[in-house]
């Protein structure tokens, strides 16, 4: 008999099963001026970004600030490491760097 887990929808769809793919959520930062003064970038690292083959790293912003220059925080992954960053922040200039909250983890 297999085992895992299988889950199905009111019409009988299956909508869950062993294969699917599930966020793995490992945390959460805060940053832009409110957060982290100056500074335009930052690294986040955490190995379980590379400890699970076959899946793939992901960060997002769930809150930021309305910001009318446009910046906003760009994120990469190199190895384990996480890098965010503003690439138009201008130094001196908060509104170039915007409050942002941001999760990570992988799928």
């Amino acid at each position: 008999m297999a085992m895992g887990i299988q889950c199905w929808n009111a019409a009988g769809t299956k909508t869950l099963d062993i294969d699917t793919r599930i966020a793995k959520f490992f945390g959460s930062a805060q940053v832009g001026h409110a957060y982290t003064g100056t500074t335009a970038s930052g690294t986040i690292t955490d190995s379980r970004f590379t400890a699970y083959s076959g899946h793939t790293p992901f960060a997002f912003a769930i809150e930021t600030s309305f910001d009318l220059d446009g910046s906003s925080c760009v994120f990469s992954f190199a190895g384990n490491v996480l890098t965010w960053s503003f690439p138009n922040s201008v130094s001196g200039t908060p509104s170039t760097r915007p409050a942002t909250t941001f999760v990570y983890g992988i799928c």
